[in-house]
């Protein structure tokens, strides 16, 4: 009996310890033209974001309609923020101005703006707990 007690407290200990994970639905709204790719990167931490390598996942699929969504499953609960850009080119990278502004469409989560550079991460940022969908207005 004292072993079946024993190996109940153990699975009711590592059960509880695993934490919930949650999808987080991007959707990308004012699409203009069906042309290229959108490229959409979840960021974790300010570090890198929006234009860094350090993103936590990234994913891009072909544009085929002017509805678009993707959704990033199993993620920990936490704080995140999201960049979108329209690959138009199909070159794998956003391409900018002499000036360093976007030529093709972006843009972030909580639709923050872009004023003389990119917002930070804390304009962008969304707290992930349960199942959510955001929408993001692409700036042209």
């Amino acid at each position: 009996m004292k072993k079946y007690i024993i190996v109940l407290l153990i699975c009711l200990v590592t059960g509880s310890s695993q934490a919930q994970t949650a999808n987080l639905t991007v959707k990308v709204i004012n699409i203009k033209e069906i042309k290229g790719s959108m490229s959409v990167a979840l960021f974790n931490s300010p570090e890198g974001y929006p234009c860094g390598d350090s993103f936590y996942q990234a994913k891009s699929h072909k544009l085929d309609s002017l509805n678009f969504s993707m959704v990033f499953s199993d993620l920990p609960p936490g704080v995140y923020a999201v960049a979108v850009f329209q690959d138009t080119n199909d070159n794998g990278e956003q391409d900018t101005n002499w000036l360093g502004i976007p030529k093709e469409p972006y843009g972030f989560s909580n639709d923050a703006v872009a004023r003389f550079s990119a917002p930070s991460f804390e304009e962008a940022q969304l707290l992930l707990k349960e199942d959510i969908e955001i929408e993001i207005t692409l700036v042209h």
